[in-house]
């Protein structure tokens, strides 16, 4: 290997001083046309060979000079010179006035960046076709061998710091003039090739990793930039070569770019036209498409072991410097930070189940897509706890998010996304064996859950559509708890707003029934007596009038209690049509009915719903009865000149009551 890499340097060498000892006849020749009044300076300039001739002839002649002293061993070094020199070189006579300092004009600069270019790729050239067709016969060493103790003379950190030069150069513009796009791209072909070639085959102790990834970095996005409409196409090169160097982020980049029809011909311009190599349009599915990365993926991912042959094996062995991330945890990850979620679940397919399930737990930005990997994979009772954390706001407090439509305040309306995740979470819990066998556990606390919660949302609609509209949007879009749920129930104004039309009264008894809906919902059984006793008030306190009328209770010689002269006929006909005695009367209705009879609307299922285990009931529920009538009581001592009547709605409350 040694003796190769002499071979080599002696063959890039003598490309080095053929090329030199072309410069300089061209030289010459451009001052002898120069002093014989030939084409400008300009001109000679745009051609790659005009100003600062005398410069260049100093230069090279130095370079061929200190090559010749030194050997060919000297050869990087040699050329990293040359290369420093001449990206800082001036003309001698380009002096600027004011500062008495050389100004380097542009056009002298890109001459000498053109020149040093040519001349970095004829040496790699002429060393590496040296290593073409001398490696086996002459050396007996296989072209393409690594010797993991020792690196090829192209690793020389002289000769990888002048290519990382030259190029940075020619990605600023200094070979925008001066050279055809032909000539450009061959350039960065070259230089990039050799530049991450040379880090490659550095010995893993040897590399810096982190000027191999920053070769990357330049020499990648270079190579698409200037050669996507040359020879080999760029960005077919540029992923070949992130393949090659496990550069991740090409490689996804690239495909990425690719996978939507038109991209490719909206970069390569119309010249291209989006035509492959073949002649035809290349299709996102088709079997010779280089740039379907979830076919890319299944094979890093599948089960044989990378090998030294295997194109793939840089993908398949090597971590990203940056996240040190494995090719499968990376290509997720690339896509979540760009909000590509349904993406990482399909590319996700292609890993082993652990691998994405891991980046799953791992990643809170995609928590509302767990569950979808438990149902893929059969897990049906982890599925079902993961959607029940959704619909009670998991995902930071988010909860799921199926769509971008939001509320006429601003914020993202999820009422409609919470009952989708209950639903899917009922629909999984009905497949889990763990629910069907778990009767008073974890499973049997989760259904129950599932089931409040569905609840919920029917509450939650029902006040939406009687209030139609009037209620605060935040309120009917958002997803509410119980204790805001009957809050929101007594506080509604149905559409109309006047108690005495027969339909705005219908409308609230609905909104009243939908609160002890929600009521029941809580375990707590004080908790539960204390909203529904809210809800029971406040029907009350919609009749005031009407209940005042009934004031004036005595007590008659038996005991009984007595409203004046008025029947108890009457007084169950006037009571019947207050808020209060409508709501009683559904509710009880409900109670005889089992949930989901009776009519199938929303506020029919909510009002089954509330009486099927009662709890919150008026009638019969002392709890709630004296926390209503206490109420009552205490609000009339505390206003002003309302005792009366707030102690009158009181008693006939509770002669209501006793009657019932």
């Amino acid at each position: 290997r040694g003796l190769r890499d002499g071979g080599e340097r002696v063959a890039g060498a003598l490309s080095a001083a053929e090329l030199l000892e072309e410069e300089v006849r061209a030289l010459s020749a451009a001052k002898r046309r120069k002093n014989k009044g030939g084409k400008p300076a300009a001109a000679a300039a745009a051609s790659g060979s005009g100003g600062g001739d005398e410069e260049w002839r100093a230069i090279l002649g130095d370079f061929l000079s200190d090559l010749l002293e030194a050997g060919a061993t000297s050869l990087p070094a040699r050329l990293l010179e040359l290369q420093s020199t001449t990206e800082g070189a001036a003309p001698s006579d380009s002096i600027d006035r004011m500062t008495g300092m050389p100004d380097a004009e542009p056009a002298f600069r890109i001459s000498s960046t053109n020149r040093t270019s040519t001349l970095l790729c004829g040496t790699i050239h002429a060393a590496l076709r040296f290593r073409e067709d001398r490696s086996d016969d002459l050396y007996d060493v296989a072209v393409r061998a690594r010797v993991p103790a020792s690196a090829p003379w192209t690793s020389d950190a002289d000769l990888l710091t002048a290519l990382t030069r030259q190029l940075e150069f020619i990605g600023e513009g200094g070979a925008d003039e001066g050279a055809g796009d032909t000539a450009a791209a061959s350039w960065v072909r070259t230089l990039a090739s050799a530049l991450l070639s040379g880090h490659l085959d550095l010995p893993a102790l040897e590399r810096n990793e982190s000027l191999y990834d920053a070769a990357k970095k330049l020499a990648i996005p270079l190579i698409r930039q200037m050669c996507s409409s040359n020879g080999e196409e760029g960005d077919e090169l540029a992923l070949r070569l992130s393949v090659e160097h496990g550069y991740f982020e090409g490689v996804v980049q690239i495909c990425r770019d690719n996978s939507t029809p038109g991209a490719k011909a909206d970069r390569r311009n119309a010249a291209a036209g989006g035509v492959c190599g073949d002649g035809r349009g290349r299709e996102e599915d088709d079997e010779s498409n280089p740039f379907d990365l979830a076919r890319i993926l299944a094979m890093v991912c599948a089960a044989d072991s990378a090998s030294d042959n295997d194109p793939l094996e840089a993908l398949k062995t090597t971590m990203d410097y940056e996240t040190d991330l494995s090719f499968p945890q990376f290509v997720l990850k690339w896509h979540a930070d760009r909000g590509m979620h349904g993406t990482v679940l399909d590319l996700g397919r292609q890993c082993p189940p652990d691998v994405l399930a891991s980046y799953l737990e791992e990643d809170p930005r995609v928590e509302s897509y767990r569950w979808i990997q438990d149902v893929r994979t059969g897990r049906n009772d982890a599925a079902a706890e993961k959607l029940l954390r959704l619909a009670n706001g998991g995902a930071n407090g988010k909860g799921m998010e199926l769509g971008p439509a939001a509320s006429s305040n601003g914020n993202k309306r999820s009422l409609d996304d919470r009952k989708v995740a209950l639903n899917l979470g009922k629909l999984s819990d009905s497949l889990s064996k763990k629910t069907r066998t778990d009767e008073g556990g974890a499973g049997s606390r989760r259904k129950k859950a599932l089931d409040d919660g569905l609840l919920l949302v029917q509450v939650q609609e029902t006040v939406r559509s009687a209030t139609g509209g009037t209620a605060d949007p935040a309120d009917v879009d958002e997803p509410l708890n119980a204790f805001q749920l009957v809050r929101l129930a007594v506080e509604s104004v149905p559409e109309g707003g006047q108690i005495d039309d027969e339909d705005v009264r219908d409308a609230r008894v609905n909104c009243l029934l939908a609160g002890l809906a929600a009521a029941e919902t809580l375990d707590d059984r004080n908790s539960r007596g204390e909203l529904a006793a809210t809800v029971w008030e406040a029907a009350v306190r919609d009749d005031a009038e009407r209940w005042a009328e009934l004031g004036g209770i005595s007590s008659g010689n038996d005991g009984t209690l007595a409203v004046g002269d008025m029947t108890a006929e009457e007084r169950r006909a006037m009571t019947g049509g207050t808020v209060f005695g409508l709501l009683a009367g559904r509710y009880e209705e409900g109670r005889r009915r089992e949930i989901g009879k009776g009519g199938g609307s929303t506020v029919t299922a909510a009002a089954n719903a509330a009486a099927k285990v009662g709890g919150v009931g008026f009638v019969g529920n002392s709890y709630v009865r004296n926390r209503v009538v206490e109420s009552l009581m205490e609000g009339s001592s505390s206003s002003e000149g309302g005792g009366d009547n707030g102690r009158g709605l009181a008693e006939a409350l509770a002669l209501a009551a006793a009657e019932a």
